[in-house]
C-alpha cells in the first residue's frame, strides 16, 4: 500500500544551528508518513568541521551532505541534486514540523496534477510568550505572512514548501545570485510555467520568533535588497518607477506618526500590545525605506 506513495526528501539546509535542527529531526521522525517513504538530506553550509555532530548517526533515514557555496538557496540545490524522492519537502532546522506535516503535504500536492507548489503555514512562537521581547511581539503578528505570500505573489517562504521534482526539472533550482528573495523568484517561476500555486493551511510548521531587535532588522535588509535585486533582474526599475518609489520612501520616512498612530488604533491586542508593535513596526518600516532609498541611489543608471 505504501509504494503507491510517492517518495518524498525532506531538504533542510543548516549553518551552525545543530541544536535546533535535533529538535527539527526528531520532530520528523515521529511522522504520520510512512518511514520507508521518505529521506531527509541535511545540508550543512559551512559550519567548521569540528562542530558537526553525527546526525547520521543518531537519527534514522537522514543523510548529511556539504555545500561549500555560501546561502541556504546553494545548500537547497545541493540538497536538490542529492535527492531521490518523487516530492521535495523544504523546511529550515530552526523549524518544528507538525507529527502530520508529510502526510498533508503530500495530500494538498496530490490533489491536483497541475500543482507545483504548495506553501503551508508557518506558525511563530515565542520563547517565553508571558515575557515577550519587542520584536518577538512584531514577528507574532507580522512575521510569516504564507497565504499571503502564496495568494498574492506566488511563492511560498521555504521554511514550509512542498513541489514535484517535475517542476523543478522544468524551471531549474532556486536562483544564486539572490542574496535574500530567491524563494520568491523561484516561485515566480513556477507560476509563469503554468503550475498551480496553493495555500494548505492544514500543513504546518512551528518557527521561533526572532527574539532581537538585531536580527530582526537585518532580516529587513536581506528582504529589502532581495527584493530590489529581483525587481531589477525583472526590469522593473525604470526612471518613472525609480523617482516615484524614491519619493514614496522619503515622504514615509518623513511621517512615522501617522502610520503609528493608525496601528495603534487598528491592530489586534491589548494596548501595551499594539504599542509594542507600533514602535517595532516604526523601526522595521524606517529602517527597510532607508535602506531602499540608499540602493536606488547607489545603483542609479546614471549614477
Amino acid at each position: 500500500m505504501t509504494q503507491a506513495l510517492p517518495s518524498v526528501s525532506v531538504i533542510i539546509p543548516v549553518y551552525d544551528d545543530y541544536k535546533r535542527l535535533e529538535r527539527c529531526l526528531y520532530a520528523l521522525e515521529g511522522q504520520t508518513y510512512p518511514n520507508d517513504r521518505y529521506e531527509i538530506i541535511v545540508v550543512d553550509n559551512g559550519t567548521p568541521e569540528e562542530r558537526v555532530p553525527d546526525i547520521e548517526e543518531t537519527f534514522s533515514n537522514v543523510r548529511a551532505i556539504r555545500e561549500e557555496t555560501p546561502g541556504s538557496y546553494a545548500a537547497r540545490n545541493a540538497g536538490i541534486a542529492a535527492a531521490t524522492g518523487d516530492v521535495f519537502a523544504f523546511t529550515d532546522a530552526d523549524c518544528l514540523p507538525a507529527w502530520d506535516w508529510l502526510e498533508r503535504g503530500v495530500e494538498a500536492l496530490e490533489r491536483d496534477p497541475e500543482i507545483g507548489l504548495v506553501g503551508g503555514q508557518i506558525l511563530l512562537f515565542a520563547n517565553n510568550e508571558d515575557e515577550m521581547t519587542l520584536a518577538e511581539t512584531w514577528e507574532m503578528l507580522d512575521g510569516f505572512p504564507q497565504e499571503k505570500y502564496v495568494e498574492e505573489y506566488n511563492f511560498g517562504a521555504t521554511a514550509n514548501v512542498f513541489t514535484r521534482r517535475e517542476v523543478v526539472e522544468d524551471v531549474g533550482p532556486f536562483n544564486l545570485e539572490f542574496y535574500s528573495g530567491g524563494d520568491r523568484e523561484w516561485g515566480e517561476r513556477v507560476a509563469a510555467d503554468g503550475w498551480k500555486v496553493v495555500y494548505a493551511a492544514g500543513v504546518r510548521v512551528r518557527h521561533p520568533a526572532r527574539r532581537t531587535l538585531g536580527a530582526l532588522l537585518r532580516k529587513t535588509l536581506r528582504t529589502t535588497r532581495g527584493d530590489f535585486q529581483r525587481q531589477q533582474q525583472h526590469g522593473n526599475w525604470s526612471p518613472f518607477r525609480r523617482a516615484t518609489r524614491f519619493a514614496e520612501a522619503c515622504f514615509r520616512l518623513a511621517t512615522p506618526v501617522p502610520r503609528a498612530a493608525w496601528i495603534l488604533a487598528t491592530a489586534s491586542g491589548s494596548p501595551a500590545t499594539r504599542g509594542r508593535y507600533a514602535l517595532v513596526h516604526t523601526l522595521v518600516m524606517a529602517t527597510k525605506e532607508w535602506e531602499l532609498i540608499k540602493l536606488l541611489c547607489r545603483n542609479h543608471p546614471d549614477g
